[in-house]
């Protein structure tokens, strides 16, 4: 048996109105609202709804329009504007961090924590290892392509025979 209190009233509505709840908590939704006794007052404009529904859902005692919640209607309606206007912070955030993460061409915070050893001493600076570094990636992009051009004369001759 589903116990509704103000505990777990809200989720359970969340719930009905998703159409996700059980026959049992629809049941207990009905039994909770057609009672009227402990209904917080913010709830009492579903009484007459669950009502309806317990009566089985008889045209002749259909709530009224001034008896359906509006608050509800409200409250997703801004919880989604509220939403969107958080997803479109996070959206300027990351693409203002994505802009000045691209705007080092220098790469100095790529190689911000290297450094090189040369005659015996350790240097750090990014100003005199730079040159050392753009040498070492001409020396790897000029390695890789010679494997590439091995790979390729392999694959040639492999293919002759």
């Amino acid at each position: 048996m589903i116990v509704i209190n103000e505990n777990n009233i809200e989720a359970l509505l969340e719930k009905f109105f998703d159409g996700n709840t059980t026959n049992a908590e629809d049941r207990a939704l009905e039994k909770f609202f057609c009672s009227g006794n402990n209904v917080p007052e913010r709830y009492k404009c579903y009484c007459d709804m669950f009502g309806w529904y317990a009566s089985g859902m008889d045209s002749k005692k259909l709530p009224s329009a001034s008896s359906q919640p509006k608050h509800v209607f409200f409250r997703t309606k801004t919880a989604r504007w509220w939403s969107s206007v958080a997803a479109l912070i996070a959206l300027a955030a990351a693409i203002a961090w994505l802009s000045t993460w691209q705007s080092h061409t220098d790469n100095t915070l790529l190689y911000a924590d290297n450094y090189i050893v040369r005659d015996g001493h350790t240097i750090t600076g990014m100003p005199e290892i730079k040159a050392d570094i753009d040498a070492s990636v001409m020396d790897g992009d000029c390695l890789e392509h010679e494997i590439d051009m091995g790979i390729r004369m392999l694959n040639d001759k492999l293919n002759e025979e």
